[in-house]
């Protein structure tokens, strides 16, 4: 009977240091699992807080874009509207130089046909002159126009049209149209 007591009581201790070992062993886990936990929960936080800068350097770069995009906008509208500004002076000069050129021309033209009715006048004046009842061909004539002084020779020449100082290609009218008009028997 006592060696089944020592017996029991040796199985009981033997049971009860497995016991402890066991609990010993499960309490060291548990340890290790509490680590390895809040090593993952660290490098979870580290993960989103990378999560989180990436996010934000992608938007502050998505951001700097769009400025960079906006002003690069904002500078080719404003060369755009300097280009446009540039290009409405200049057609305004152009509409200026064609109104002047347009009055010049006009002007020239009225002064043109000016010069030609006073063309056409002074051509009837001379041919006026030439006719066969003004000319008298008598050598009495010839000595009267030979030896008349240099004045009247150019009193008579003045009926002929002039050329105009200021263009070559221009006839001018004569002098003293007014004064022969006067005279009777021209028209």
């Amino acid at each position: 009977m006592k060696e089944f007591l020592r017996d029991a009581q040796l199985e009981l201790t033997i049971e009860r240091e497995k016991n402890q070992l066991l609990l010993l062993q499960h309490q060291r886990e548990n340890t290790q699992l509490h680590q390895k936990l809040e090593e993952r929960e660290q490098e979870l936080q580290e993960l989103q807080d990378e999560l989180k800068e990436e996010r934000k350097s992608r938007e502050e770069e998505k951001l700097q874009e769009m400025q960079h995009s906006q002003q690069q906008e904002a500078l080719q509208l404003s060369r755009a509207e300097a280009e446009l500004q540039l290009l409405t002076e200049r057609n305004a000069e152009l509409q200026e130089e064609v109104a002047l050129l347009q009055e010049t021309v006009s002007r020239e033209c009225e002064e043109r046909g000016g010069l030609t009715a006073a063309l056409s006048e002074a051509q009837e004046e001379l041919l006026g002159l030439r006719s066969p009842a003004s000319h008298q061909h008598s050598p009495r004539s010839h000595l009267t126009g030979r030896l008349s002084p240099p004045g009247c020779r150019q009193s008579q020449t003045r009926v002929a049209p002039n050329r105009s100082l200021n263009s070559p290609n221009t006839l001018r009218p004569p002098p003293c149209r007014h004064r022969q008009r006067d005279r009777p028997g021209h028209g």
